[in-house]
């Protein structure tokens, strides 16, 4: 409830500020256009629109608007372009904007950023900006040649060049700083009767005036990744690819060497027309009208009709197998051909993953034969790539706008960069269409092409689709995302996923996908309920109002109480089964605790058991060392251990009787010692005058401490002889 609120204000908030307001007060009819446009962008922060009847740029800043600043600034341009303006875009250092229309193109220098909100020149209202026309004498002499496509072309050693696709099949490259002539020219297909002196075809073939050989919009793809035999890439060097499409379904491959565009005899390798698997008899469409190509790995090419089909190709470098292989209507998505596809040196094909159908009109129930009313609507449908996600892109038409998300790029990118992996699993996933806007309510109402779509992403708003309509009201669209990223595993899940080597729960074992995946694959909605933006002057009828609220009941139903009521059901499988599975994990958990009580009281009688062994394992193998000692000893024959002890007890007998011989003479010396000294202790104490010298007493003392020594060694040596003898 929150969100809608804030969403509405932000809504009302963008409407209502004085810059749309500005393009709705000079709104008139004679600007009005049956093709869709893009003459807002929105870079960062900063949204550009152009004023189509005063001839300006205007902008501003969604902080300004976020703070109710009601002021915007002009950019007056020196050179105002004299050609219906169908789209502007900002290059990627933001410091020029191109605009571009079928006659012409010029490009406007921006000015310096200071101040608050950085805004140009310090917030001044109206600038002068000097705007460079490119390429003016082209159109000039070429009156039937008109533009088809126009984009920057981005390096590493500028930012002021710009690609141009014209209708008689040249890409030309221009530099904003030299727009006069072109730096390089490129034909595109073989069909040159008469080249002018800026490589225009003056003459055509009867296929390209039809529009069958006539490309009609292109894309840059990937760098340095499609590179053949036939070029030649040296360090430094950039080489870009082009994909450029043909209006009868044809994709060609242009490969552009950066480096080399101030040659003068430069030719670029043109690879194409590529082939496309599974073959289809109608090429996958004659009114092909937009391309883009998805910064993924690899690279997707989104392709789409007039008829309202989209294709969502993956470009891969074709292998042998390809080549030998008559029946290609089935694509081998295994981990050795995705990586030799993937391979530098191949020319690139397309594989065609899925293919989506639009709903251009509301599709409505005849209340008469309660039969689908068929719907032959056309129209131009326009690509635009989302900055925000690589994986998301918007169409926009005459009859509203769409957002396509694909959920298997994700899979694609992690199949093609893993090595592990052996399948691709993604297969199944469809893409997401959701029908944001929609300003052709019924076949029989009138157009209301899309004036301009911009990607606004803020923090405080979040992601935000900018919609121009043709009234010049500025919509603010949601973009609300069914992708939502796992969540980084615990710790604990981690260190149990690495030790453990059996899978946690059966489930899970069976199962590839989550529960949570699987619930949001049956909510996911094929069919949406757009905002209805019609013409003021349309008038429904009871009958068409009816049929409006039959089909957005219908939708209601199929869409979300239908999908609400098997998501429940499922649910409903999963608790009830859970629910047996805990109450049979309850049985055997009480089944293990009676086992573990078992076990314990088990464990206690074996540590008893192992006691008792023990204590009887100690007393007999004392016995069997007692009864092998008795053995011994009643051998007649002595062993040589026993030998050798006789030898050494015999010399010990020998040692004994010297060491008591000594220690016998040792007790004499000192019975004879002490009756010395006693006999002496008279004689001094007969003669205390007579004292003996210092000298003499210390060599006494050291005499009688060596013999103290040496008797006890003799002492401790008769011990230890008693001992080992047991005498």
């Amino acid at each position: 409830m929150a969100a809608s609120m804030k969403d509405a204000d932000s809504e009302n908030l963008i409407d209502n500020h004085p810059i749309f307001k500005t393009l709705r007060s000079n709104l008139s009819s004679k600007y009005s256009s049956k093709y869709p446009k893009n003459i807002v962008e929105v870079v960062t922060s900063d949204i550009f629109v152009w004023d189509r009847q005063n001839l300006h740029l205007l902008t501003t800043n969604i902080n300004v608007i976020l703070a109710n600043d009601l002021h915007y600034q002009t950019l007056l341009c020196t050179n105002q372009p004299l050609f219906d303006v169908d789209g502007i875009c900002v290059s990627a250092s933001g410091l020029y904007v191109v605009i571009y229309g079928a006659l012409g193109v010029s490009v406007v220098e921006l000015p310096r950023r200071c101040g608050q909100f950085a805004k140009f020149q310090n917030g001044c209202p109206k600038i002068v900006t000097k705007t460079i026309p490119i390429g003016v004498h082209l159109f000039q002499v070429n009156d039937k040649l008109k533009l088809l496509d126009v984009k920057w072309f981005s390096s590493h050693q500028s930012d002021n060049h710009l690609l141009l696709l014209t209708s008689d099949n040249y890409l030309r490259l221009f530099d904003a700083l030299s727009p006069q002539l072109p730096v390089q020219a490129f034909c595109l297909a073989e069909n040159t009767l008469y080249k002018s002196n800026f490589g225009s075809n003056l003459t055509l073939t009867i296929p390209a005036a039809l529009g069958d050989e006539q490309a009609i919009a292109f894309d840059f793809g990937p760098t340095n990744q499609y590179l053949n035999k036939h070029i030649v890439k040296l360090p430094g060097e950039d080489i870009v690819s082009v994909f450029v499409l043909f209006g009868n379904g044809d994709v060609y491959c242009v490969l552009l060497n950066s480096s080399s565009f101030h040659r003068e005899k430069y030719k670029p390798e043109i690879i194409g027309p590529l082939s496309m698997f599974p073959a289809a008899e109608d090429n996958y469409g004659n009114d092909a009208t937009s391309i883009i190509c998805l910064s993924t790995v690899p690279p997707v090419l989104v392709t789409a009709t007039s008829s309202g089909k989209i294709y969502h190709s993956v470009v891969l470098g074709r292998t042998s197998s390809d080549d030998h292989d008559d029946v290609k209507s089935e694509i081998s998505w295994t981990s050795s051909k995705m990586s030799s596809a993937m391979d530098g040196g191949q020319d690139p094909s397309l594989y065609v993953f899925e293919s989506v159908e639009l709903e251009l009109a509301l599709t409505t129930v005849s209340l008469e034969t309660d039969e689908i009313v068929e719907d032959d609507f056309s129209c131009p449908i326009k690509l635009f790539k989302d900055p925000c996600s690589s994986n998301r892109y918007h169409c926009y038409h005459s009859a509203g706008v769409h957002s396509l998300i694909l959920p298997w790029i994700a899979k694609l990118e992690e199949f093609c960069l893993n090595d592990e992996l052996e399948e691709f699993l993604g297969g199944e996933q469809q893409s997401i269409v959701e029908h944001l806007l929609c300003t052709k309510p019924l076949v029989s109402s009138r157009d209301r092409p899309i004036q301009g779509v911009a990607v606004l992403s803020e923090p405080t708003l979040g992601t935000l689709l900018m919609v121009l309509t043709s009234d010049c009201h500025c919509l603010t669209l949601p973009l609300r995302s069914s992708i939502k990223t796992e969540p980084l595993p615990l710790l604990s899940d981690r260190h149990s996923t690495i030790n453990s080597t059996s899978v946690s729960s059966p489930l899970r074992g069976v199962a590839r996908e989550s529960f949570t995946h699987h619930i949001e694959k049956i909510l996911q909605k094929s069919s949406s309920n757009p905002i209805l933006r019609s013409s003021k002057g349309s008038e429904l009828t009871q009958q068409q109002c009816f049929q409006f609220l039959s089909r957005a009941t219908q939708v209601f139903r199929e869409q979300y109480i239908q999908k609400l009521d098997l998501a429940r059901e499922e649910i409903e499988k999963r608790v009830k089964l859970l629910k047996e599975q805990k109450e049979q994990q309850q049985s055997e958990l009480g089944l293990c605790k009676e086992e573990r009580n078992e076990l314990r009281e088990g464990a206690c009688i074996m540590a008893d058991k192992i006691e008792i062994a023990t204590e009887n394992q100690e007393s007999i193998v004392n016995r069997i060392e007692t009864l092998l000692r008795r053995v011994q000893t009643l051998v007649p024959i002595l062993s040589d251990d026993e030998r050798n002890m006789q030898k050494d007890l015999t010399t010990m007998q020998e040692k004994m009787k010297h060491l008591t011989n000594a220690v016998q003479q040792i007790k004499i010396k000192n019975e004879y010692q002490s009756k010395q000294m006693s006999d002496l202790k008279k004689h001094e104490h007969i003669q205390g005058s007579r004292v003996i010298s210092k000298t003499q007493t210390e060599q006494l003392k050291s005499a009688l401490k060596q013999d103290g020594c040496s008797i006890g060694d003799l002492v401790q040596q008769v011990k230890e002889m008693r001992t080992s003898l047991d005498v």
